[in-house]
């Protein structure tokens, strides 16, 4: 009988070491749960942030189109502009 209660003393730690990993790993799903929501929340939130930067840099990239066009339309109706004199000679405006 005291040999049966020994090993039932040698026995019973270990036991509630397994209980407490047991317990341990059943409580982990959860939390990994808790943290896979929490990242999906946060991808979310991103790809709605970067769906507005794309448009912006879309509406962005339109818009510098537009002025560049404007600016080679304006330099050319520049150099159209310009009026050259043949046939006076340098300085002769002010004579």
């Amino acid at each position: 009988m005291d040999s049966i209660q020994a090993l039932r003393n040698n026995i019973e730690p270990k036991i509630d070491a397994v209980t407490l990993e047991v317990n341990l790993l059943r409580a982990d799903p959860h939390k990994v749960t808790d943290r896979v929501t929490t990242a999906e929340g946060q991808i979310n939130g991103l790809q709605a942030v970067n769906k507005q930067i794309e448009k912006q840099v879309q509406d962005l990239t339109k818009k510098q189109a537009e002025v560049e066009a404007k600016l080679e339309d304006q330099e050319g109706r520049a150099c159209c502009n310009n009026i050259r004199i043949t046939g006076v000679p340098e300085g002769a405006e002010g004579h």
